[in-house]
């Protein structure tokens, strides 16, 4: 049968990164997701790091890229 429970949890995120010129930037993030399941207290944590190649297609809107390895640890 179907079985539904109430597993709600919040990522905290935070991004940064540096545009080298408006085709190429470099971008790196962290994110922290607490998770409470049965009273099973686990922490996950995700590093990544990534390349963006742009197309700029007007003034508005550009066309990429985003590539990069990301690290997920859990305590």
């Amino acid at each position: 049968g179907y079985n539904s429970t109430n597993n709600t949890s919040a990522t905290l995120s935070l991004s940064s990164g540096y545009a080298f010129n408006k085709y190429f930037s470099i971008d790196t993030g962290a994110s922290f997701m607490p998770n409470s399941y049965r009273n099973i207290n686990t922490n996950y944590y995700l590093i990544d790091v990534a390349a963006r190649g742009s197309l700029p297609l007007s003034n508005f809107a550009s066309a990429y890229v985003h590539i990069g390895p990301g690290f997920l640890y859990s305590t």
